[in-house]
């Protein structure tokens, strides 16, 4: 195609909605000097471009549709002299000139920019965790005031692999989580339902950090001390307190011996002085004794010390 066709800002003709409408949509007239079609052209659509844009020069048909124009089709282009090209329209000139969005698209994205209390927090919420599916539909709805995108763009975006049809379901399955509806197709719902899991999932592993902050602030403020030790979980906390005030108040290293190998044993695995606990086995490489062995001596030494585990 020579370069200046290429820079031509063509007029799209959507067929399926002339065959809708049975009538061509308003922007063919006659300073129409260019024509896009989109879609299979009838040989009546073609002949009615005709009629409404007599000056006419170029005609552009996507590659695949191009056998399928018939020997009438082309002779009557050859008869007004408009040149027949292949091509394919750029997404921006089809938003501009035609505005292909499904008849549902203003409804949803006017619906997302206006949500109400409790789906605006869910959304929102959605957001913060930053899921895919949420980060898609505010992308596709433009919720930031950004170029609108075709779906396949969109998969391009974000490093989609699917199918444009699936990211169709992600889409709904985000208004469908923030409003149900019986009607939704099974694959919307299923999107919905994984991502019900998903921020489910999210929520318990947040009120768990949450909880167990909250156990590591009242722990350190009981015992005085900034942190507590690396690696120690949170199973492990009951004991490291009683462990920590026998160290602290002078019984641990009275009752066991300031030298003893209990003493320094319980030291190193409860990270007493180095502020990182170490496992049995660690432990029992210093000493040249197995695990067990380990487990042992500081059974024993807790006993002594009174130390409940």
């Amino acid at each position: 195609m020579p370069k200046e066709l290429d820079r031509a800002n063509f007029t799209v003709v959507c067929t399926q909605k002339v065959v809708q409408n049975k009538k061509l949509p308003a922007t063919i007239d006659d300073t129409v000097t260019s024509v896009h079609i989109h879609g299979h052209l009838f040989f009546w659509i073609l002949k009615e471009i005709l009629k409404r844009a007599p000056h006419l020069k170029v005609l552009r048909v996507i590659p695949k549709a191009l056998w399928k124009l018939t020997d009438s089709h082309r002779a009557l282009l050859n008869e007004r002299g408009v040149q027949l090209v292949t091509g394919h329209q750029r997404p921006e000139f089809v938003w501009h000139f035609e505005k292909r969005l499904p008849k549902e698209y203003e409804a949803q994205q006017k619906y997302l920019k206006n949500l109400p209390g409790p789906q605006y927090e869910l959304f929102d919420e959605l957001l913060t965790y930053g899921l895919k599916p949420a980060l898609i539909a505010s992308r596709y709805f433009c919720l930031n005031n950004e170029p609108r995108v075709t779906l396949t763009n969109l998969l391009r975006e974000f490093g989609q692999l699917e199918h444009p049809s699936h990211t169709h379901d992600i889409v709904h399955g985000v208004l469908h989580y923030l409003n149900p509806r019986p009607d939704s197709a099974k694959g919307v719902k299923r999107e919905a339902t994984q991502l019900k899991n998903k921020v489910a999932r999210i929520r318990l592993r947040n009120q768990k950090k949450a909880e167990k902050d909250e156990e590591i602030e009242r722990l350190t403020q009981n015992l005085g001390i900034e942190t507590l030790p690396k690696g120690l979980r949170p199973l492990q906390y009951a004991v490291f307190e009683q462990v920590w005030r026998a160290f602290q108040s002078g019984r641990l290293e009275s009752v066991l011996g300031k030298d003893s190998r209990e003493f320094c044993v319980v030291k190193q695995l409860w990270g007493l002085e180095n502020g990182a606990v170490s496992t049995p086995k660690q432990v029992g490489e210093i000493y040249r004794v197995c695990r067990e062995c380990i487990r042992q001596i500081e059974k024993s030494a807790f006993e002594k010390v009174g130390v409940s585990k």
